[in-house]
């Protein structure tokens, strides 16, 4: 989070505490708060600053090794291979564009040695953070973009150059929030230093460098091993320069014992890339350790070594560059020891490898030794012209020296160390300044605290006498509801009790019809439906006179006995019941089964269920209306509901239809009156038989209930 954003949000919070904690209470809330956000965004931005530097040298490494890998497996062109593949990556196109130039730039640069190329490639990393789009979201991709300029200008000798370009990405690098890219910054102005022969200042970067180093999260096992190497390798070339063969043979050999152990225990042996470096650092080691061991007078040793780092890096795809800078070394050592025709020898492999690849080290080395073995050998024309050729290319090199030297770069470091420390110390002003403001503000809080907790002592006597009122009136309130409820419970009692005569006179009747052998099959079956609707009714009306209070169904319908049911029958006896009653409204009862299922039921408890819903339908359908019933089979349960083209139910009236005396009551489209207790007990019948009810509406164009029941399993036990 930068610093904008964070003063926005942090304006934004005082708004919303002013807005919204009006009382003391939501004050003192607001001044944490306001505390907590200053807090948040220091650490968050740090935080981000350090994630977003971890990842993107994870990025940086990816490329790297996977140009290694390339190289390794002998592709002819491993930058147009990276080319195509970045064409159908799913990342955005700016971070394609990014490890494509850098991949480029880093293969021409270390395995192509054509720098001018490289070179170009830099550019066009550069190029893409010209746009504005992408200043902010990808600083820090900038920063390693500048680092490959520096790079290529190295490589090129223009050290006056890759400083500046070092400097200007140094001015944007905070070390303690960014410690990865710090210390590849750092590394790169050890190299220049050495290669400048400011052989302490190269140390003290390096050094620098290495602890930065440890703080980067973003090293893997092999690559804080390698990062390890460098520091021991560059130790040893730094004081092999300052005359301390001795120290630079100690830091070899720690080094080369690095790399055995590696070796020995087969850590990185699965990759090859891994392998490959390796095998190619131990060939560097063994050409240090030779230029050491000459400076200490162990030539033989020397020897050995030299003749060890050429036979591995004289290979394809391996430090080619420094195996003939051993070679020359090498060479130089023979002619020193008159044996002019190995020096022979090993300078035309020198001078072959030149023809091919380019090198202006290796050439200066190369023209520094022909001309000592010419002359030994007396050719003074050669000599002269050798010598000159060697003198030039010095001169030119003591020129980029020259131009590196006007920019002191441990100044330009100590000066931008000091700017990000001012920055440091003035947004810890800045904190400080808003922590002292708030504890202002809480300590005037906690007095206006204290004053509101004496004022609210005071007035508790008399709250207390308050509530000690409320608590009579409600005692004496829940007495006279006690007593209305049993005078309302008594009624119920009489009314069906005066019911329960005609109805039992109806049931008997009926029974004695039922009985005569002279009817007809329709009458049969019309006496029966009449026989099994009274039963019903009587057994309702005996239910609420065995219980006092409505809450009680649903425990009642529990205890009852269930027993499997085939529902398509079923159903079709519920709906025969209400055939007549929709007939007079002109109404059709249709039916619309999918196959059969087999339920464990209280047939008389859910038969009122459904003959209720079929009621309801009935009763707010118009005339000349058809009502759906369906059923059908799911996976473990079967789906049953009730259909209707009627006047619907209200928004505001749905969450309370299943309520007892529910409000949501109102009169059928023939006038028809409701009692709001029908949807409740179907409601306590469904749950008892481990079902769910619910219902779809919508005003003026009708309602569906829906009743969804577990189907019988194999091992399903029926009580």
């Amino acid at each position: 989070m930068s610093e904008d954003k964070c003063e926005e949000s942090m304006t934004i919070s005082a708004n919303f505490s002013k807005t919204f904690f009006s009382n003391f209470t939501g004050i003192t809330t607001a001044a944490f708060f306001l505390v907590f956000v200053s807090f948040s965004c220091q650490v968050s931005e740090n935080d981000k600053n350090v994630d977003r530097d971890r990842e993107i040298k994870q990025l940086t490494d990816e490329i790297t090794h996977r140009v290694d890998s390339l190289v390794r497996a002998g592709h002819p062109d491993p930058v147009a291979f990276l080319d195509s593949a970045t064409q159908v990556s799913p990342e955005p196109e700016f971070e394609n564009l990014f490890r494509k130039y850098t991949a480029g730039s880093y293969y021409f640069s270390q395995y192509g040695n054509n720098y001018a190329l490289a070179e170009t490639y830099t550019d066009s990393t550069l190029q893409l953070f010209e746009k504005k789009q992408y200043a902010s979201d990808y600083e820090m991709l900038h920063l390693y973009a500048i680092l490959q300029k520096g790079d290529t200008k190295r490589h090129q000798y223009l050290y006056g150059t890759a400083i500046r370009y070092l400097m200007q990405g140094w001015q944007l690098i905070d070390p303690e929030t960014t410690p990865c890219i710090a210390a590849e910054y750092l590394r790169r102005l050890g190299r220049i230093s050495y290669q400048q022969e400011n052989y302490k200042d190269s140390n003290n970067y390096y050094s620098r460098s290495w602890r930065l180093s440890a703080g980067c999260t973003a090293h893997t096992d092999f690559s804080w091993f390698r990062r390890t190497f460098h520091h021991y390798h560059h130790l040893s070339s730094n004081y092999l320069e300052l005359q301390k063969p001795d120290s630079a043979l100690y830091y070899d050999e720690w080094a080369l014992a690095l790399l055995q152990e590696a070796e020995s225990s087969g850590r990185f042996s699965e990759n090859a890339n891994h392998r490959h470096y390796l095998e190619r650092a131990k060939g560097v080691t063994y050409g240090n350790m030779g230029t050491s061991s000459n400076k200490v007078g162990r030539e033989e040793e020397a020897e050995r070594f030299w003749k060890m780092s050429i036979a591995i890096n004289e290979r394809s795809s391996y430090a080619n560059e420094h195996a003939e800078l051993m070679r020359l070394q090498l060479a130089e050592h023979y002619v020193d020891a008159d044996r002019l025709e190995e020096a022979e020898t090993a300078l035309t492999k020198a001078r072959e490898w030149l023809d091919r690849v380019p090198s202006e080290a290796v050439a200066l080395r190369w023209w520094r030794v022909r001309w000592k073995w010419l002359a030994r050998t007396g050719d003074d024309a050669q000599e002269y012209a050798a010598y000159r050729r060697y003198t030039e290319l010095m001169e030119a090199r003591m020129q980029d020296k020259v131009d590196a030297g006007a920019i002191d770069i441990a100044a330009q470091i100590r000066l931008s160390e000091q700017q990000h420390e001012i920055g440091r110390l003035q947004r810890e002003s800045k904190l400080g300044e808003i922590y002292l403001v708030m504890a202002v503000i809480v300590s005037l809080l906690a007095c206006v605290i204290l004053f509101l907790i004496w004022r609210n002592w005071r007035q508790s006597k008399n709250n207390v006498q308050e509530l000690a009122d409320l608590g009579k009136q409600v005692f004496n309130q829940k007495l006279e509801l006690e007593k209305s409820n049993k005078t309302i419970t008594r009624i119920m009692n009489m009314v069906a009790h005066d019911l329960r005569n005609p109805l039992t006179g109806i049931k008997g009747i009926s029974s004695m019809l039922a009985r005569d052998g002279n009817l007809v099959d329709d009458q049969k079956e019309l006496i029966r439906l009449i026989h099994d609707s009274s039963g019903h009714a009587l057994e309702l009306i005996n239910e609420l006179m065995d219980s006092n209070v409505l809450e009680d169904i649903e425990n009642r319908h529990k205890s009852k006995e269930k027993e499997i049911t085939e529902i398509r029958p079923f159903l079709k006896r519920c709906a025969d019941v209400l055939q007549f009653r929709a007939k007079e409204k002109s109404q059709t009862i249709e039916l619309d089964f999918e196959g059969d299922a087999a339920v464990s039921l209280n047939r008389d408890a859910m038969q009122r269920v459904i003959g209720n819903l079929i009621s309801n339908a009935i009763k707010f359908s118009p005339g000349d209306s058809a009502i759906h019933l369906r059923m059908e089979n799911l996976t473990d349960t079967v789906l049953l509901s009730v259909q209707d083209s009627g006047i619907g139910i209200p928004d505001d009236l749905k969450e309370n239809v299943f309520d007892i005396f529910t409000e949501a009551k109102r009169e059928g489209t023939s006038g028809e009156q409701s009692f709001g207790l029908g949807l409740f007990i179907s409601k306590q019948i469904v749950d008892a038989h481990g079902g769910t009810i619910w219902l779809e509406s919508e005003e003026g164009k009708g309602t569906t209930v829906y009743i969804e029941l577990p189907l019988i399993s194999k091992h399903s036990e029926v009580k």
